[in-house]
């Protein structure tokens, strides 16, 4: 490939894709030995194809961002039917497209720029299903119907640093108490 790939997915040992920026979205039907384009947009397009998903053999999802926009996060997501043959481009919902996840139980979801995006019908319709603030959730997880979303660089720092003061706070008070009581009391934690 002449183009740097960011996601592949497989819906058997023979059959996958993989997807990459400039458009990039290849098929294979013999395990990796050959690939053939399947993209719905012209080679070397501005839209970056970052993440993939197979539902089954013949319905795909595949979103990123269109980089010719003067929006540093326009997305898009385009969707087949027939695999490959004929694509849907999807309605924007939202802007910073990331990582799909899929469960057959749950069905599939990715971030977007303060919000989720989830489907319960391989991508037939969707849901703005939560608000985050306004940083790009990376990743997700979906267990069941429970979907964890990755922490942004900032909100794990606050959550560290809260930890920090919450530990040091739990670590001290109880001296603070026993410095206040008569020594024999302080040693029988009256």
């Amino acid at each position: 490939f002449d183009v740097q790939l960011e996601d592949l997915s497989f819906v058997d040992a023979r059959i996958g894709l993989v997807c990459g920026k400039r458009g990039a979205l290849y098929r294979t039907t013999d395990g990796g030995e050959t690939w053939a384009s399947v993209s719905p947009v012209g080679k070397d397009s501005t839209q970056h194809f970052f993440s993939v998903e197979m539902f089954d053999g013949l319905t795909w999802l595949v979103t990123g961002l269109d980089r010719s926009s003067e929006n540093p996060y326009a997305s898009m997501a385009y969707r087949t039917t027939d695999g490959g043959k004929t694509w849907k481009k999807l309605n924007t919902m939202g802007m910073g497209y990331a990582e799909i996840f899929y469960s057959p139980s749950s069905g599939a979801a990715f971030p977007a720029i303060g919000q989720l995006i989830r489907s319960s019908d391989l991508g037939k319709t969707w849901q703005q299903l939560q608000a985050f603030d306004k940083n790009v959730a990376r990743d997700i997880a979906m267990i069941g119907n429970t979907i964890y979303a990755e922490l942004t660089r900032q909100d794990a720092i606050t959550l560290s640093l809260l930890t920090f003061v919450v530990t040091l706070f739990a670590g001290v008070y109880p001296a603070l108490l026993a410095a206040r009581m008569e020594p024999v009391d302080a040693l029988h934690g009256k």
